[in-house]
């Protein structure tokens, strides 16, 4: 895909293009019929000398077509005596021209262009008072010739007019966009948690600064708005963890009364574990809104990511019982990096549930570690039914539930949470392979 500076480089080099090739068009038919006038100066004047040469020797043609070449010595064009006709005689008569009376009738009191023996010839035929006629032709293949080196040359050069054209274009285009690269870096530099890029406005009227005054007012708005919502979240999620917490605490006391109704009991027991998914939302809501505004805190610790691995692995292998579902792992020793260890467990373990939760029955997970470069490589991984390719990269937004799987218990922030607390170590997460024989999630960490 051609940027749009080429773009415009190129199109100025085409109508550049079109213009010198009217302009060369144009200047050899001007330098053409500049010429012809001319050679046709030529024939008028050397007709009159003619016959005042013919009168002066009583038409002696013999005598007057050598002074007519002599008078012609320092032309360039060829000249010819074509017919010489005296009181209605012809006396004169060119032996290598055969002039027809229809060419004589149509050249008298004008001038023919015609074509003799692969030549281009012009043609006069002038008549005077005294009974005389003569018919004169000047060779025009000079003029010709002329015109057409004058043409290869332009053509020649043009070529390189057109490179040169192009260059200048290319830059001129180039300084004349600088301004909307600086917009274009501008924005991609706005983030979820910064939104403070600003341009350097410039005074003046132009498309340009105004788009700059455009881009800033748009630039302050969305500021506005996304702080207002963030912090909405922030409080919100932080405001609801106490009385989530107290809800939490009596429904436990409820259910250690050792007298209490057995149906009371079951009500109290899912009302509990409501409360622990509502908890688990909250928490969740309040990490991610803490990234939106670039506030996550992480700690840098050195890790050991085998055993750090393999401590979740045993909580897996907790979940896992009685599923039908085997868990295997491969962790090889020493392979270290840094960062916060609790945000990072919950990253993976995010993962491992969401590969138990929507796993195929009775299939298994394995969780792998590797490096790759400078990065630390983990991949987990389940039997299960193939992602469809238009949602594997929705299943990354926030609340977001395949179709597929509404009735699997979660609340659609696992692979977000996950995201974020990695992309906040400056690693990634993503989705490596999904072939319907196993969806493989792929985290990369700098050692």
């Amino acid at each position: 895909m051609l940027s749009f500076r080429i773009k415009l480089a190129l199109w100025a080099a085409l109508l550049c293009g079109v213009v010198l090739l009217v302009f060369v068009t144009a200047s050899s038919f001007i330098v053409y019929e500049n010429m012809l006038e001319e050679a046709d100066f030529q024939l008028k004047e050397n007709s009159t000398k003619l016959v005042e040469g013919l009168r002066s020797t009583q038409d002696d043609v013999a005598k007057v077509i050598p002074e007519l070449g002599a008078s012609l010595s320092a032309e360039r064009a060829e000249l010819k005596l074509l017919r010489v006709i005296s009181h209605g005689a012809l006396i004169y008569a060119d032996p290598d021209w055969k002039v027809l009376p229809e060419l004589q009738r149509r050249s008298r009191s004008r001038y023919t262009t015609v074509t003799h023996r692969g030549g281009t010839w012009r043609l006069i035929s002038r008549s005077w008072q005294d009974g005389r006629t003569v018919l004169l032709a000047i060779n025009l293949s000079e003029i010709t010739e002329e015109v057409s080196r004058m043409t290869r040359t332009y053509l020649s050069a043009l070529p390189l007019a057109l490179l040169i054209i192009g260059i200048g274009a290319w830059w001129i285009a180039g300084r004349a966009i600088k301004p909307v690269r600086k917009i274009t870096s501008a924005a991609e530099k706005v983030t979820a948690g910064d939104l403070s890029e600003r341009i350097n406005e410039r005074s003046g009227g132009d498309e340009i600064a105004r788009l700059t005054r455009v881009f800033n007012r748009m630039m302050d708005r969305l500021e506005r708005s996304f702080q207002q919502t963030s912090r909405f979240s922030a409080d919100a999620s932080h405001e609801l963890r106490t009385p989530l917490a107290v809800l939490q605490g009596k429904i436990e006391e409820g259910l250690q009364r050792p007298n209490a109704d057995p149906e009371q009991q079951e009500l109290l027991a899912d009302l509990l574990e409501q409360t622990q998914r509502l908890k688990s939302i909250v928490q969740g809501l309040l990490l991610l809104s803490r990234s939106d505004a670039g506030r996550l805190s992480v700690e840098r610790e050195p890790i050991d990511l085998g055993d750090f691995i393999s401590a979740i692995g045993e909580d897996v292998e907790f979940l896992l019982e009685d599923t039908g579902t085997t868990y295997t792992s491969d962790i090889p020793p020493g392979i270290l990096c840094r960062g916060d260890e609790k945000l990072l467990r919950l990253a993976v373990f995010n993962l491992l549930q969401n590969a138990s939760r929507y796993g195929s029955d009775s299939g298994r997970i394995r969780c792998s570690l590797d490096t790759e470069g400078a990065f630390a490589v983990i991949d987990v991984g389940n039997t299960g039914a193939e992602i469809p390719e238009e949602e594997q990269a929705q299943i990354f937004e926030r609340f977001y539930r395949s179709p597929q799987f509404r009735s699997v218990q979660g609340q659609g922030l696992g692979l977000s949470l996950s995201r974020v607390i990695v992309e906040a170590h400056g690693g990634t997460l993503e989705l490596a392979r999904s072939d319907g024989n196993e969806n493989v999630f792929r985290i990369r960490l700098p050692q």
